[in-house]
């Protein structure tokens, strides 16, 4: 049998000098012969042998190794990565879809080493092993009008006789001579004062701070965390001068990669407004079009009722899933590749993507199921653009979509080009399922999918949030539906109401808790986290408000906010103008959630409202203690106050701040919360929630199978 193939999936310092290393491998291997062992090899020094455990993500088989590299330290030097498994070696190789490898700093007694991950041109993984430079390890960063204070440490530790001399600002380009400031040492602490007004201005764009004492020259750093971008995470205020007619700002800064702290110069201007980003145009919709357009579509809603084609006899079931894009990595998109990933171990499952704006899923997608992209930007940029069917394209992509109405909060994405790509699609549907996951989405199957096909509308937003126009839509569509799910009680109670006297099923199943290592939060670590889109939906500036209070009474606590949105530039201006650039961290997104909620000790969500809130089920999963704004809906239904978290007013800041360092306050509390949660996130195991998903389709799919047809259509359609 060939060795498998063993790609990273996850290579990344956990705490101090602590390495975490995760690999895959979708070959089969029996559970008995299962004797890996992680093996890093050298030249200069013996080979290290680290135990290794597995467990199973899907069809993939993943392998993890926790290496403690303190203790002895590696020596410097090239180190190749293997996975032995009995007497073969196999070379471990890059991950797969450019994920990023980080350099590591190790801080040990001989001094600190740098450890960066090299792939090799055939595509192997191995360490580069150097001493690293030893700099200023930076504590704190504080801003008073033009006075900038940085507390630092030294690593490692300096032993000589004298103190520090001064710090130094070099401009990192241009003849400008350099700037002198004096530095307060206490122990082996410094503390500097640096009069950004001093600062030539006009002069160099960069300022780059060093610590020199003697003939040594110390770079001022953030090495030592597990952060590898301090850049982006950070939010430093700034500094404003106006000299010789010339208005700057001056701000601190992390340099890229490295981690430096530097001070950036701007030149302030004239705001250029940029140019908008095109959208489809809704054009003129006069009678004469709307009229046509209108009957063309009840002629394809007819013709989809003409032909009842059978599933083949002994054919797995068939589940298409409809999303609107699954290279962006929001929680909708994360819950459908989860439920496909699940249902491909024994149904044929295909998910749709109307748009594709990278050329990746930013989630894992298993092999079995299959992805077809409607609408694929990176793949229009490579077609022809000459010809009578790229300029008709081009038109059409112009064109706003008839299909979803405006009142759709993301219909601006939609083209006209995109109504037509998607009814050739569900007109060209086998018989199965077909499951949707936004409202306007599954008003277009009930009306257009053809017959044989089973729609199903998974609701991800809770009914009280769609507007007048989208209710219309689902009182005159979704009794068309073969049922609807939803993720609540409440939401539950709602839509039987609104759909009462229809033959569309409405069922609660929750959504699962993805496919995620067996980490568990250790609770050490003086850290918060958050997770969700930069969006005013996920009330981050209600955090912001209540973390102040927090670090008023635990000064050495910290919030890190992970996600992506349009809104990290109001978050990060909210950060300056608080204070909190020291105490709040936006981490941007992260492949590994589960990895960095096991670094937490608390979890907040502190949104405004949510669908359901699965990233509560996340947390819990980890035995993450929670606290959160009881909005509707969903966090209700997940979270037993008193029990495995904390519930608190919607958008009530002052009880959210006090829940918050109630848990910081009780680590026994915290501890409970913790068992209490990992039993709760059993209930939304993917096995269970599989288990009611299965159920839903051998019962809609029943008069599908030859031997067991029977008299029933497509819902209730007529």
């Amino acid at each position: 049998m060939a060795a498998p193939i063993w790609r990273v999936t996850a290579l990344h310092q956990a705490t101090g000098g602590v390495v975490t290393v995760r690999c895959l491998t979708r070959a089969y291997i029996p559970s008995g012969a299962r004797d890996f062992v992680l093996v890093l090899a050298s030249e200069q020094q013996p080979d290290r042998v680290c135990p290794l455990t597995s467990y199973h993500i899907g069809a993939e088989l993943v392998i993890e190794a926790r290496l403690d590299l303190r203790e002895p330290p590696l020596c410097p030097g090239w180190w190749d990565v293997f996975i032995r498994q009995g007497g073969g070696t196999t070379r471990l190789l890059a991950p797969l879809h450019g994920h990023r490898l980080w350099p590591m700093l190790v801080d040990v007694a001989g001094g600190p080493y740098k450890i960066t991950p090299v792939v090799t041109r055939r595509g192997a993984v191995r360490l580069r092993v150097s001493r690293a430079q030893p700099h200023a390890e930076v504590d704190r960063v504080e801003l008073d009008g033009a006075i900038l204070t940085v507390d630092a440490h030294p690593v490692p530790e300096h032993t000589g006789a004298g103190g520090w001399a001064e710090l130094v600002a070099r401009p990192r380009d241009g003849d400008v001579a350099v700037v002198r400031f004096p530095v307060r040492r206490q122990g082996n602490r410094m503390r500097a004062r640096v009069d950004l007004a001093a600062l030539p201005v006009p002069g160099p764009d960069m300022w780059d701070l060093y610590v020199e004492l003697g003939q040594a020259r110390w770079r001022l750093a953030s090495r030592l965390d597990e952060i590898p971008d301090k850049k982006a995470a950070y939010s430093f205020p700034s500094y404003t001068a106006e000299r010789g007619g010339e208005v700057v700002t001056l701000q601190p800064c992390y340099a890229f990669g490295r981690n430096g702290l530097s001070i950036r110069v701007d030149r302030v201007d004239v705001p250029v407004v940029p140019e908008a980003v095109p959208r489809p145009q809704r054009g003129s919709r006069g009678p004469l079009a709307r009229a046509a357009v209108g009957t063309a579509l009840a002629g394809l809603e007819r013709a989809g009722r003409w032909r009842r084609p059978l599933a083949t006899a002994g054919a797995r079931p068939r589940v298409s899933f409809v999303v609107t894009d699954v290279s962006y990595g929001g929680g909708i998109a994360r819950t459908v590749i989860n439920l496909a990933n699940h249902l491909a171990l024994d149904h044929d499952v295909e998910i749709i993507s109307l748009l594709r704006y990278r050329d990746r899923p930013f989630f894992r997608i298993d092999p079995g199921v299959r992805l077809t992209c409607l609408v694929d930007r990176p793949a229009l940029c490579e077609s022809p653009q000459r010809g009578v069917v790229p300029w008709l394209r081009a038109r059409l992509l112009r064109r706003a979509s008839w299909l979803v109405p405006p009142q759709d909060p993301e219909a601006y994405a939609y083209s006209l080009w995109l109504d037509l790509k998607l009814l050739r699609r569900l007109h060209s549907l086998e018989p199965g399922m077909l499951v949707t996951s936004r409202l306007s989405f599954s008003v277009i199957a009930a009306r257009f999918a053809r017959a044989g096909v089973r729609t199903v509308g998974q609701e991800h937003m809770t009914f009280s949030r769609h507007g007048p126009a989208l209710r219309r839509q689902l009182h005159a569509h979704f009794r068309k539906l073969a049922a609807v799910t939803v993720l609540t009680s409440g939401d539950e109670a709602d839509y039987r109401e609104a759909l009462a006297g229809s033959a569309t099923q409405v069922v609660r199943i929750p959504n699962a808790v993805p496919e995620q290592p067996p980490v568990r939060a250790d609770l050490a670590g003086k850290r918060v986290i958050a997770m969700g889109r930069y969006t005013s939906q996920k009330g981050f500036d209600l955090l912001l408000d209540a973390f102040r209070q927090v670090v008023a009474v635990h000064p050495d606590w910290q919030l890190r906010l992970f996600g992506h949105g349009p809104g990290r530039a109001l978050l990060r201006q909210r950060i300056r103008e608080a204070g909190l650039h020291n105490h709040v961290l936006l981490m941007g997104r992260t492949d590994h959630p589960a990895d960095e909620m096991a670094q937490a000790a608390i979890f907040v969500l502190s949104s405004r409202y949510e669908g359901f809130g699965m990233v509560l089920i996340e947390a819990l999963a980890v035995g993450l203690p929670v606290v959160s704004f009881d909005c509707p809906r969903g966090p209700s239904d997940i979270i037993t106050p008193g029990v495995d978290g904390t519930l608190v007013p919607p958008q009530d800041v002052d009880a959210l701040a006090a829940a918050i360092i109630d848990l910081i306050e009780n680590p026994a509390k915290r501890r409970s919360y913790s068992d209490a949660a990992l039993h709760t996130a059993t209930g939304y195991d993917i096995e269970v929630v599989g288990k009611a998903w299965r159920q839903l389709i051998s019962e809609l799919l029943l008069d599908l199978d030859p031997a067991t047809r029977d008299s029933r259509d497509h819902g209730s359609r007529a």
